[in-house]
């Protein structure tokens, strides 16, 4: 979910949502793959396409010959991702980059709700905010059940995001076949 307030110089016709296309690890490059399922905006199917370039996986929402009503509007992304689950020797873990690092505007406030399987082993969690690269801790993390949820506790200034991760134990989720790897 996404909430922005247009104002017709940069937001005119919608938005763009840019998610990695890949982790780049001491293994090698881990490639997502994404199936986007619906795109509104206030609470409306919106017009979407998507796109590829660099490490973007870009989502471009809004029809490009309607120009949107100024003021505040509430985008609901729901998409899959395959492969977001990094396997290790002793544990597994969800690494989630959650705003991204590519947008032009501040983020007032980012927050991040990771639901695990029932009995859940957690080994650690972590958060990370600021630009690409940086791992400022400007976030809180609070665990109830087996939802872990992560909020920045100040603005991220452009190109800045939040990422989160949350380790646990192995067997909990299937790691892939070698034919998927």
């Amino acid at each position: 979910t996404i909430n922005v307030t247009a104002e017709g110089d940069q937001i005119r016709r919608g938005i763009f949502r840019d998610l990695p296309r890949f982790y780049q690890g001491d293994s090698g490059r881990l490639a997502y793959q994404y199936d986007v399922l619906s795109v509104e905006r206030d609470g409306a199917r919106e017009e979407h396409d998507t796109d590829t370039e660099g490490n973007a996986f870009q989502i471009r929402i809004g029809d490009p010959d309607v120009l949107i009503e100024h003021g505040a509007h509430t985008y609901t992304l729901t998409y899959r991702v395959k492969n977001q689950v990094r396997y290790f020797d002793g544990y597994d873990e969800i690494y989630w980059n959650v705003t991204g690092s590519y947008w032009a505007f501040p983020i007032e406030r980012a927050r991040a709700t990771i639901v695990l399987p029932p009995g859940a082993q957690i080994t650690a969690t972590h958060g990370y905010t600021g630009a690409e690269g940086q791992s400022g801790d400007a976030y809180t993390y609070a665990q109830s059940d087996d939802r872990h949820v992560f909020e920045t506790t100040r603005p991220l200034q452009a190109n800045e995001g939040l990422t989160v991760a949350v380790g646990f134990g192995k067997g909990l989720i299937a790691p892939p076949s070698t034919a998927d790897e």
